[in-house]
């Protein structure tokens, strides 16, 4: 079970990550408003964070090569914690922006090379099929919780019971 703790760590990664931008994409409505902006404001927003982390992704990887990929992971998980953190005390769009797009956007492109490369590192074989399996399957549940947390509608699968206890879905809804 202790070579399992590894892969519990970069699978929470993998949900905290998913459902944050999850969150965003239900939140723009909210974040509309907020903002006293426009929704191809917040859209350009979530866009750019993309970006950030596509652009950055081959460096988030070279820095794993460089410090060692458990570093780089951890590294990245900071960065992409302090940049949600000032995503949730951002009063403006340009705050939304650093703290969103760039700084998580930075973090994501140094935890996600490392993630791959520490499953490989780690796992052998059958195990190895299994951790990508639940680094690929575990964030599932993430999008229609966001939808929950963000006060989005209920998803329109029957299979989101996992979703939140907070909607009270009629037998309509399905």
């Amino acid at each position: 079970m202790k070579q399992w703790w590894p892969l519990v760590a970069l699978a929470t990664a993998q949900f905290v990550m998913v459902l944050d931008q999850s969150v965003m994409n239900v939140s723009i409505s909210t974040l509309v408003k907020d903002f006293d902006t426009t929704v191809s404001t917040i859209q350009a927003v979530i866009t750019f964070y993309c970006l950030v982390m596509a652009m950055f992704m081959l460096t988030g990887a070279k820095i794993g090569d460089i410090i060692g990929r458990r570093r780089a992971f951890f590294l990245g998980v900071v960065v992409y914690g302090c940049g949600s953190a000032l995503t949730a005390v951002s009063q403006s769009v340009a705050v939304l922006t650093l703290g969103w797009s760039v700084l998580e956007g930075i973090g994501a492109a140094m935890v996600l090379p490392a993630m791959a490369a520490l499953i490989a590192g780690n796992f052998q074989r059958r195990e190895r099929k299994i951790a990508y399996a639940v680094i690929g399957g575990w964030p599932a549940p993430a999008s229609p919780s966001a939808r929950s947390s963000a006060g989005g509608s209920p998803p329109s699968c029957p299979g989101a019971w996992f979703s939140s206890a907070r909607f009270s879905w009629s037998s309509s809804s399905w």
